[in-house]
């Protein structure tokens, strides 16, 4: 992963089972939890005290304490590259984006059901409270 790279998001490298090794910067200062789902295969170089070496620990994922402040360098990791191209150049991405954007909505749509469930259930309760304070008046 080049130094720039700040953030890796959601599910970036996930179900990558041929992706072994990976190398993340020290400026790396956000992954998401899902970024590395399924790739059971991956082994991470990460600089020790970094947030990577944190996020690896928390979420189990085997890495290397290098000690380096940067990351990068050295040959480039073929396998990586060829999963950033399909990533990000795979003409699927449309459809990624589309079901990803469907799953956000139906998320968001659970969530405001729950709200609006909850905010019943307090209205009711709320109501028998006052029965209550009525019958015994």
């Amino acid at each position: 992963i080049p130094d720039q790279v700040t953030e890796i998001g959601i599910r970036a490298f996930a179900f990558c089972n041929s992706l072994t090794d990976i190398t993340i910067p020290a400026g790396v200062t956000r992954i998401d939890d899902e970024a590395f789902l399924r790739s059971d295969s991956v082994t991470a170089e990460v600089a020790n005290g970094s947030y990577a070496q944190k996020y690896c620990k928390k979420n189990g994922i085997r890495y290397n304490g290098s000690g380096k402040e940067t990351g990068g360098g050295g040959k480039p990791d073929t396998t990586l590259i060829i999963a950033l191209v399909l990533f990000f150049l795979f003409p699927m991405t449309g459809f990624l984006k589309a079901y990803l954007s469907k799953k956000r909505k139906e998320k968001q749509k659970r969530a405001d059901i729950t709200r609006k469930l909850n905010k019943a259930r307090r209205e009711r309760e709320e109501r028998m409270a006052n029965r209550k304070k009525i019958d015994d008046t």
